[in-house]
C-alpha cells in the first residue's frame, strides 16, 4: 500500500504489480495523472480506479480513456470493490 503517488511509482517500478487499486483523488497528485503515467510504463498493469465522489461521468470517461480496467466508489461496501478486482481478473484471463 503506497501512501503517495510517488510511494507508488517506486512499488510499481520495484516489484511486478499485476493489479493497483489507484484513489482518484490523491493528496500529492492527481489519481489520473499517475493512472495516465502507471499505463505509460506499464501497459499491462490492471487499474481500478476508486473515488469517493461517485459515479461521476465525466471522471468515469476521463479513467476509462486513460486505460482503466474498472471504477468503484469508496460509499459502496467492500464486496462490492472485491467483486470488481474479481470482474477485472476474470476479463484479463
Amino acid at each position: 500500500m503506497a501512501g503517495g503517488a510517488e510511494e507508488a511509482l517506486k512499488i510499481a517500478a520495484a516489484s511486478h504489480v499485476h493489479l493497483t487499486v489507484l484513489d482518484i483523488n490523491l493528496r500529492d497528485e492527481d489519481g489520473l495523472e499517475i493512472l495516465s503515467q502507471l499505463k505509460a510504463v506499464y501497459p499491462q498493469m490492471l487499474v481500478v480506479m476508486l473515488t469517493g465522489m461517485g459515479f461521476v461521468t465525466d471522471l468515469l470517461q476521463e479513467a476509462l480513456q486513460k486505460g482503466a480496467d474498472g471504477y468503484v466508489s469508496k460509499h459502496l461496501p467492500m464486496d462490492e470493490l472485491l467483486l470488481n478486482i474479481q470482474n477485472t481478473l476474470v476479463r484479463e484471463d
